[in-house]
């Protein structure tokens, strides 16, 4: 999808679209923000496989993350352990 560097990273990728269909884990999802760290745009559209926390690291990971849509996905709700 982006190259051969070293250590995986996908400095190019600024827009991805994952549709019906896709089978979206959490773990591919943090994959996809620690490599795709410039991303701009990101739309998941009817996952049911996404917790609130990996949603989080997203945002925070992608720090030029302009649009996200989330439609139709159902999101888990993991409580932070290093929380309450």
């Amino acid at each position: 999808m982006c190259g051969q560097s070293r250590n995986g990273a996908c400095p190019g990728v600024e827009r991805v679209l994952l549709s019906d269909g896709c089978k979206l884990s959490d773990k591919g999802l943090q994959l996809l923000a620690r490599r795709c760290p410039e991303l701009t745009h990101l739309q998941i559209q009817s996952s049911t496989n996404v917790s609130n926390l990996v949603l989080y690291d997203v945002v925070t990971k992608c720090t030029n993350l302009q649009h996200l849509d989330i439609t139709g996905i159902i999101i888990k709700n993991l409580v932070n352990k290093m929380g309450n």
